[in-house]
């Protein structure tokens, strides 16, 4: 239980202004009516929070409506409580801990779960200051605020997030569905001619003479007379000669369409396995090659890129391993190239082109994919990885978002530069080579 206790403390004395000393009671101030001063009865009843004032062993001497109200006790069992059994893992360590701390003239700061009446509990920040009641005698005051409402719209704002993430991966897969789709939709049509080629060669022109030469054949009364007398036997040898060849041309030309439909159905295979490599949501760092995982997702895009008529140019150097999630950095990547081919799609054929560069500077693995398209204005270019902030009709806003979430995740930062509209745009991947914390970067162009 004690894990669920998060205890800190700063500097500062407990209540000492003349305002909280005439209210508290101190002598030497306004006269207090009871034993503890019909002001500070007042003062607790006042509190938003559950207010209790406890010895420095814990025993409870005083508390507010509001913390009966949080704890389910009644007035005559609050009396005999000890503070450790209202908090949940509270023991004897901790309160010395408190007292000592407040003992030094700190104040401490707790966030555990209170223990109510019925054993149920609920979250509580808890503030705990020394303050002195009758006299000079030294009490512990427990602020506790219940943040019950706050935790629930914190897991809400966190279901919210893991969703927002969840969309953005499905949104990325979808990306990457589409382009093995079209990768292997290609490839299917090239099995469909390879098929129907083979199908024609087993319907052939030669199978076809063959079997009128064996009919022939096989038609006359006498063989012997016919290979002898007539004519037309005379040339069966050498057409028997031809057929052969042109048979064994027939074949090797099945041979070879077969054996390029199970290079395809490779081909296939390899387009799917790569989809299913990262299709997974990716919960590791692994050691990655940043240029595989370029190829990888430009082989994903390729089937997009071609039917667009885009040019590809690629300067991957030599680059270290980095430490990334692989499914993560595809995302990434196919993202980046999906944007980099939309901005330039619009231009005539031979003006469409990125280009791509892994290279290693000051520690850090860089990529970059570079259009030639729309460009980004100056204003922009800090906006475009907010999330919902699309410059597309039809964009949905979370594609670079995700992305920078993605980098932060990973311990590395993408940024974007461009020279403004109609002069293209940079977009940069850093990943660092070493353990140091992440550094934030902002460059615009």
């Amino acid at each position: 239980m004690a894990n669920r206790l998060k205890l800190g403390n700063k500097a500062g004395s407990g209540v000492r202004s003349p305002q909280a000393a005439a209210v508290l009671g101190i002598p030497g101030r306004s006269a207090p009516v009871g034993p503890f001063g019909v002001g500070f009865e007042e003062l607790l009843e006042s509190v938003y929070d559950g207010v209790l004032v406890t010895t420095l062993e814990g025993q409870t001497v005083k508390y507010n409506a509001r913390s009966l109200e949080f704890f389910g006790y009644s007035h005559r069992e609050m009396a005999r409580l000890n503070i450790l059994k209202l908090v949940c893992g509270a023991d004897e360590e901790l309160l010395d801990t408190i007292r000592r701390s407040v003992l030094g003239k700190r104040r401490v700061f707790i966030e555990a779960f209170g223990q109510r009446k019925d054993n149920s509990e609920f979250p509580a920040e808890i503030a705990v200051s020394l303050i002195h009641l009758a006299g000079k005698a030294q009490h512990l005051c427990f602020m506790i605020r219940n943040i019950s409402v706050r935790k629930e719209t914190e897991e809400e704002l966190e279901k919210t997030r893991q969703e927002l993430v969840e969309s953005a991966h499905r949104g990325g897969m979808a990306d990457i569905a589409t382009g093995v789709l079209h990768n292997v939709g290609n490839i299917v049509n090239s099995i469909n001619v390879s098929c129907e080629v083979a199908l024609g060669s087993l319907k052939s022109e030669a199978l076809e003479v063959l079997n009128k030469t064996n009919q022939l054949v096989q038609s006359q009364e006498n063989v012997a007379d016919f290979f002898a007398k007539d004519p037309r036997a005379a040339k069966l040898p050498q057409l028997y000669a031809k057929i052969a060849e042109m048979l064994d041309r027939e074949q090797k030309r099945i041979t070879a369409e077969v054996t390029s439909m199970r290079e395809k159905l490779g081909t296939v295979r390899d387009v799917i396995a790569v989809q299913q490599e990262y299709a997974k949501a990716g919960l590791f760092m692994e050691e990655v090659d940043l240029n595989q995982v370029v190829e990888d997702a430009l082989g994903i895009m390729e089937a997009s890129i071609v039917r667009h008529q885009v040019g590809v140019s690629k300067e991957l150097g030599q680059v270290p391993l980095v430490k990334a999630n692989k499914s993560k950095l595809v995302h990434i990547l196919v993202n980046l190239i999906s944007n980099a081919k939309d901005a330039v799609i619009s231009q005539p054929p031979a003006q469409r082109g990125f280009h791509v560069l892994t290279t290693c500077k000051d520690r850090e693995v860089l990529l970059s994919v570079t259009d030639s398209g729309e460009g980004i204005e100056s204003d922009k270019l800090g906006k475009i990885f907010n999330h919902g902030y699309t410059t597309k009709p039809h964009g949905h806003g979370f594609g670079l978002h995700t992305c920078a979430n993605f980098m932060t995740e990973m311990g590395g930062a993408i940024w974007a530069e461009s020279q403004g509209p109609g002069r293209g745009a940079t977009f940069v991947v850093s990943i660092p080579l070493d353990d140091k914390p992440e550094r934030k970067r902002e460059r615009h162009g």
